[in-house]
């Protein structure tokens, strides 16, 4: 449970960050490039073999997720600054329906009746936090990004997810699997800094090199509760904790308090990750 908890919180934390470099209008690539170089140091530093040879095939997966890691970064920062934080976060946690069904499909997880519930709730909670942020945007003359931006986060954060869990259940080196991950990702973000020739400032480099501690140690407990623990309880309880801390945060120190769309999505979400933690 302590390994659930500390998923939490670092998430958390990495969220709060990212809306403050939103709030700040700091350069996203920047600050998610600095951010995943701290994060690939701290993978090579926390290395409990010493070594980081996992294998032509699972650098393949590194890489892959690496590249889905920066996609749903960049998504997740740019309906911050749109929508606000709690709905665009929402549906990166609620995301975890994807892992989810892949545990039980193919890791021979076998669902419960609340677990199959709660799948189904899942989706009714993803259709209406998609009309929240079409909604959202209609209301200020932008069709534009709407459900298609939520659909988006949610593909690619889930398929990542659930590709770690392959990693894991195939024995891969943890520590191993961050690096790659996050090696790749920092490589893309600088490429695509560079080929822009996008400004680099000093405080922006800062924000992001502070980011990569709580973006790795998410990845870094994610892994041990899926070391320890089902990847159909340890994703929803993630995500339960996330929709819940984060809702709570943005209404306390930003004032987003969500549409009647975006609070039935939210709600619906709690009750969907609740349902699928059970038994």
């Amino acid at each position: 449970m302590q390994f659930l908890l500390l998923t939490i919180l670092s998430s958390l934390i990495t969220s709060v960050i990212l809306k403050v470099n939103e709030t700040r209008g700091g350069n996203r690539m920047v600050v998610a490039g600095a951010n995943y170089v701290t994060a690939a140091i701290l993978a090579l530093v926390m290395s409990e073999s010493g070594k980081l040879d996992i294998g032509g095939r699972w650098i393949t997966l590194g890489v892959v997720a690496g590249i889905g890691f920066v996609a749903g970064f960049i998504l997740v920062m740019r309906a911050m600054s749109t929508i606000g934080l709690a709905v665009p976060t929402s549906a990166a946690r609620l995301s975890m329906l994807i892992p989810v069904t892949g545990s039980i499909l193919l890791f021979n997880e076998r669902p419960s009746g609340l677990r199959i519930a709660g799948i189904i709730v899942g989706i009714a909670a993803f259709i209406m936090l998609g009309l929240a942020q079409r909604k959202r945007n209609d209301g200020e003359g932008n069709r534009r990004g709407g459900f298609g931006g939520v659909a988006a986060i949610f593909a690619i954060v889930g398929s990542t997810d659930l590709s770690m869990k392959v990693a894991q259940s195939n024995g891969v080196d943890k520590d191993a699997t961050a690096f790659y991950i996050f090696l790749t990702a920092a490589l893309l973000c600088w490429i695509v800094v560079a080929v822009r020739r996008m400004p680099v400032k000093r405080n922006a480099v800062i924000l992001g090199l502070l980011l990569g501690i709580p973006n790795y140690f998410s990845v870094y407990y994610l892994l041990l509760a899926l070391k320890r623990l089902d990847g159909s309880v340890v994703f929803p309880v993630v995500s339960a904790g996330g929709v819940i801390a984060v809702t709570a945060t943005a209404a306390i120190f930003w004032k987003e308090y969500p549409n009647r769309a975006a609070l039935i999505g939210l709600a619906l979400a709690t009750v969907a990750v609740t349902l699928l933690g059970f038994q």
